[in-house]
């Protein structure tokens, strides 16, 4: 009886904020506040206004993640996670991932009104995290991204007989600057490519998804600082969480100045984590509708097989 009380009260609470969201009916949150302050009922009261936002965010954050084609991707999925015994059908996986997405967004946005910067930056990172692994943990794409990884980095306009410039395409790669040492830098690359995409850190295996899915692996010379910026602020976030994740976290001097760098201009970093965000969100939603043929664009390709980077070797 309780809960259907409770039940009826919020359905009338949702009906006063509809109405309260008018500018002619301000008057009555202020009008609300005097009573209940007058009361000593303050902390009803910001329950009430905590419901109201904790809705709002909620129809924001399916807003957000409507156009994120998550049933698309889920549907490649279904074969590696459903036999990996992690979910029982297609509906769980689509399920989880769509709930995570929005949990993390909520709470992401409950952080940074709070002011608790680091806690928002783990939420930003979760939602980073959950979309790369939808793809990392996809055999297909696994079989996509290795196959790759020693060809050219970059795509340019292609001048056809005519004398006209044609848009850059997967296809007309330039250059021999090889994927993987724009991903992974030329010390490591020789190494991280040796091992599964699945078993790469999680920053590497988000920078793998940067290239391939929102980029589509058509990364232009003229994108490079931006794609370099972009790469530099995911390695700050999984600082963050390096940091938030092990209580036996013993930072290096570097690692502390990025800490300290970051949160001196945390106002203008909450701006540029949200900023990736929504890039990565829109991006990837963009680059599963060319998944298909990127896959068929490789399964075209013969490996290039990567040489250990030598100092004394520009390339």
């Amino acid at each position: 009886m309780e809960d259907k009380n409770r039940k009826d009260i919020l359905k009338h609470i949702d009906k006063l904020e509809e109405f309260a969201r008018k500018p002619e009916n301000l008057w009555l949150l202020a009008n609300l506040q005097q009573r209940f302050s007058a009361c000593g009922k303050k902390e009803e009261l910001n329950e009430i206004y905590e419901y109201c936002l904790e809705k709002n965010l909620r129809q924001q954050a399916d807003d957000f993640y409507k156009m994120f084609p998550t049933k698309d991707i889920v549907a490649r999925l279904v074969y590696n996670f459903v036999k990996m015994g992690q979910y029982d059908s297609e509906d769980n996986v689509l399920w989880s991932t769509q709930q995570r997405l929005v949990e993390n967004f909520v709470k992401m946005e409950h952080y940074r009104r709070k002011d608790y910067f680091d806690e928002f930056v783990m939420a930003v990172y979760q939602q980073l995290e959950i979309i790369t692994d939808v793809f990392c943990f996809n055999r297909q794409f696994s079989q996509v991204a290795t196959r790759l990884m020693g060809h050219p980095a970059y795509v340019s306009s292609i001048q056809t007989f005519s004398g006209e410039w044609e848009s850059p395409t997967i296809r007309s790669r330039v250059g021999t600057f090889p994927i993987a040492h724009l991903l992974f830098g030329k010390d490591h690359a020789y190494k991280k490519v040796k091992e599964p995409l699945q078993q790469l850190s999680p920053l590497d295996r988000i920078n793998v998804v940067l290239y391939f899915i929102c980029y589509g692996a058509k990364l232009q010379p003229s994108q490079y600082y931006m794609f370099m910026e972009q790469k530099s602020l995911i390695g700050d976030i999984y600082h963050f969480r390096c940091r938030f994740y092990s209580s036996s976290f013993s930072a290096s001097q570097w690692q502390d100045d990025i800490y300290k760098r970051v949160t001196a201009q945390k106002g203008f970093y909450y701006m540029k984590c949200l900023q990736l965000l929504c890039f990565f969100v829109e991006s990837a939603s963009e680059g599963v509708l060319s998944f298909d043929s990127l896959c068929t664009y490789a399964m075209q390709q013969k490996p290039i097989k990567l040489k250990p980077f030598e100092k004394n070797n520009d390339n």
